[in-house]
């Protein structure tokens, strides 16, 4: 049976929002510097004319 057809576990976000970003540094050691980022993704999803959203939070980081 087709997974689109029968529930969205195959559902592409319809929208997809990036909020609550916040960036910071941190010394990692005296000569490296680590960057490192918070960011709250919300997807917004239409299946079959019913809106539904899911929330998730991300952290990130890099050495600069």
């Amino acid at each position: 049976m087709n997974e689109i057809a029968t529930g969205p576990v195959s559902a592409v976000p319809l929208v997809t929002t990036h909020v609550d970003r916040v960036r910071s540094t941190e010394v990692v050691q005296e000569a490296t510097v680590k960057a490192v980022e918070e960011v709250k993704v919300i997807d917004t999803y239409d299946f079959r004319g019913v809106i539904s959203t899911a929330t998730r939070e991300h952290t990130v980081s890099w050495l600069v």
